[in-house]
């Protein structure tokens, strides 16, 4: 089996789920890309943020500290986002915890 046959096979396999387990396994690729996405845009604002308050000296121009904050910490940020179900909990519990007990 070549690889064009192998493609034409996944997209047949997927295909031949159900239309809730395709949506199902669409949501989860799409929560992926957005949870990288998301948190590459945060890491790079706090990367600029840092640099504009002279606080990265390695760092020579913006660009550069923005695309550090992207790569910076990729690994855990995407093996997060496979995972993210199952820490959503611990991610949450916090604030709301927070939330129901203010600072008196």
């Amino acid at each position: 089996m070549n690889s064009t046959d192998k493609q034409y096979y996944e997209v047949y396999l997927y295909n031949e789920l159900s239309k809730s387990k395709q949506i199902l396994i669409t949501s989860y690729i799409a929560s992926i890309l957005m949870y990288n996405l998301y948190s590459s845009y945060v890491n790079s604002k706090n990367k600029l943020i840092k640099y504009r308050n002279n606080e990265l000296s390695e760092i020579k121009n913006e660009w550069h500290a923005v695309k550090f904050g992207a790569s910076e910490k990729f690994i855990s940020r995407f093996l997060k986002s496979l995972i993210w179900p199952i820490t959503l909990c611990s991610d949450i519990i916090p604030a709301v915890v927070l939330a129901l007990n203010p600072k008196k």
